[in-house]
């Protein structure tokens, strides 16, 4: 063909270099050739393709007194791949699968639309990432031996044509997640969606333009404080975490079934003029204003219990127990009084089943009636596990040196996907720390900040370091802002 030769058709595409198609039509243009349509697009590279139409030219969202943008809102959140993008237009129409373009503050984006609504000449958008195809499309994963989380990182990175941004303790997960039916997606949900368990550890995974980020909390390389920037008045909440475990492993070096406890308390607890003391959890002595105290156990139970008062009289009480083969409950107490002259006093509590939950029971005071009464639960019956671990931490137990047992706190049974005793050593270690933690959590609006909150740094305010749950930044004609929600623990 030769120069200046006009078409007519529904698009328009000035071409400046050769350019090879494979589509309905054919057409080889070797020379500068104008179309008159909706749109004109410039290519100077060399394109192969495959399809009908090819898109590479994005729509620049701007916004402003005359901007086509009336509002604007992305919300970056953790525990999730994608964010969430929302644009409101006016005058311009978007198509599904069009590529959005722009930039808030220093944060770039560039989201393709995935559903659309239009009413009344405005019309909304909702985005996706411009790899979602990649990420939630079933393949045939392969691996040929066992990987870190980081190689698999690396391969997913480099299959969505993404650089990696990876900063974590790497760990060997116990699953492979080789199969037909995976998705990039749940491939990465795998790797790393359990450490949300261990949300001072948790690995957040998102992408932000040409790069996959995966950064553990704790891992950031920078921070930043927003102390000083012009915010609303904070929303603090405080709750105490209690942590449990009981791991669970599979493969080279791995363990199986692990089911740890706090190691009870031993040592004495001292307030006012009194105090207490511990051997393995269970109280041995009690003193106060010269009154001593002293027990014995057997199995667990008491066994006897010894009073010197600091007049000289001294009281010992023996407990006896029956034993249903499924549990043991106190029968009877027998307390024998000595006073300064040697005269014995005997008092005989005794406690029967009756039936039904009720328990009787009935007091004697040297062979003499004296009354009794009826009660429902078992007398004396020892605590479940959970009241008893708890007690112990309660007092100042504490977890072992982390040993061949993998020490721990084992309340409620979860499985972590990892192998390696070392590494299921050191989850130990942080479920440890997290026990009886403060988390405190700061939810507010923050304007005026040159920069957007991310995952990728740690956030200080009024002196202290935070991490980020979410992020909602929106923009319209008239403000910009942050809503932020902040964690720590102490």
């Amino acid at each position: 063909m030769s120069t200046a030769v006009s078409f007519s058709a529904d698009t328009m595409r000035t071409l400046t270099a050769d350019i090879n198609f494979s589509a309905d039509v054919l057409r080889n243009l070797s020379a500068d050739i104008n179309f008159s349509a909706d749109t004109v697009r410039a290519l100077a590279i060399i394109v192969h393709s495959t399809t009908d139409t090819v898109r590479n030219i994005p729509n620049v969202l701007t916004t402003g007194q005359h901007g086509n943008v009336k509002s604007l809102a992305i919300t970056l959140a953790e525990k999730t791949l994608s964010d969430n993008f929302r644009v409101e237009l006016a005058g311009k129409e978007i198509a599904l699968l069009d590529a959005m373009q722009g930039s808030i503050l220093d944060f770039p984006y560039n989201f393709l639309a995935n559903e659309t609504t239009l009413q009344n000449g405005i019309q909304t958008v909702n985005g996706m990432y411009d790899v979602d195809q990649l990420l939630y499309t079933p393949f045939k994963y392969t691996v040929s031996a066992a990987n870190l989380a980081s190689e698999h990182a690396e391969r997913i990175a480099d299959a969505l044509g993404k650089s990696l941004n990876i900063e974590m303790d790497d760990f060997t997960p116990s699953n492979n997640f080789s199969g037909v039916g995976a998705t990039y997606q749940n491939i990465l949900s795998g790797l790393f969606g359990w450490t949300s368990k261990l949300p001072q550890r948790q690995i957040n995974v998102f992408i932000r333009g040409n790069t996959l980020n995966v950064i553990q909390r704790g891992k950031e390389n920078s921070s930043i404080d927003i102390s000083k920037t012009k915010h609303t008045r904070p929303v603090i909440n405080r709750k105490l975490l209690r942590s449990v475990w009981s791991g669970n492993g599979n493969g080279n070096g791995g363990a199986t079934g692990i089911t740890v406890d706090p190691i009870p308390f031993t040592g004495t607890i001292s307030y006012g003029d009194a105090s207490v003391s511990y051997v393995a959890g269970l109280v041995m002595e009690e003193t106060h204003k010269g009154e001593t105290t002293t027990y014995s156990y057997s199995d667990g139970y008491p066994a006897s219990k010894k009073t010197v008062n600091s007049d000289g009289s001294r009281t010992i009480t023996t407990y006896d127990y029956a034993n249903t083969g499924k549990g043991a409950f106190l029968a009877s107490e027998t307390e024998v009084t000595t006073d300064t002259s040697g005269n014995p006093s005997t008092k005989v509590t005794r406690h029967i089943a009756i039936g039904n939950g009720w328990y009787a029971t009935t007091v004697e005071n040297d062979g003499e009636y004296v009354g009794a009464t009826l009660s429902q639960g078992k007398s004396s019956g020892k605590a479940s596990k959970y009241t008893i671990n708890q007690s112990n931490l309660a007092l100042g137990g504490t977890f072992g040196d982390g040993g061949d047992g993998l020490n721990g706190s084992s309340l409620i049974d979860t499985e972590f996907p990892v192998v390696g005793v070392e590494f299921l050593r050191e989850l130990t270690r942080e479920i440890e720390w997290l026990n009886r933690k403060t988390q405190e959590t700061i939810t507010m609006d923050i304007y005026n900040h040159g920069h957007v909150v991310d995952f990728t740094e740690k956030i200080i305010f009024d002196g202290a370091t935070y991490f980020l749950v979410s992020n909602n930044i929106s923009r319209t004609p008239r403000e910009l802002k942050q809503s932020v929600q902040l964690v720590r623990w102490y």
